[in-house]
């Protein structure tokens, strides 16, 4: 779920990103209880305004077939501290094997500049699109 927050005195974007939304793969099916399955949004005692989600971003990294090649180089890249690739959410009997898609959890302080961390907790993956 691509989201963007804008500063409400000035109207500018602060920042955009992609982040994981446990209701978009069955609304039938209760998610497992996670303080991952959506946006949480935070107010530091000085004011800041603190994001905490699953990311998502598109990798050309094939972890169901090919993690033990590429998924430690992407654990580095995007500062994941597990060793192994999560396992994926199911690929379809005729879905090709090719690029994943990850979320992992960031916390995001937006001001005065946003920077984004990755912090610990669940990993997914999925056939990209």
């Amino acid at each position: 779920m691509p989201f963007a927050v804008y500063d409400s005195k000035t109207h500018k974007k602060v920042f955009e990103d992609n982040a994981y939304y446990v209701w978009m793969w069955n609304k039938k099916l209760r998610p497992q209880p996670s303080p991952f399955n959506d946006i949480r949004v935070a107010t530091t005692p000085d004011g800041n305004v603190v994001l905490t989600y699953l990311r998502v971003l598109s990798t050309e990294c094939d972890i169901p077939n090919k993690g033990a090649e590429c998924w430690p180089p992407l654990a580095q890249k995007l500062g994941l501290k597990i060793a192994t690739a999560p396992a994926c959410i199911r690929w379809e009997e005729n879905q090709t094997a090719g690029a994943s898609a990850v979320a992992y959890p960031v916390e995001t302080s937006l001001f005065p500049q946003p920077v984004t961390k990755t912090i610990t907790g669940p990993v997914r993956c999925w056939p990209a699109d």
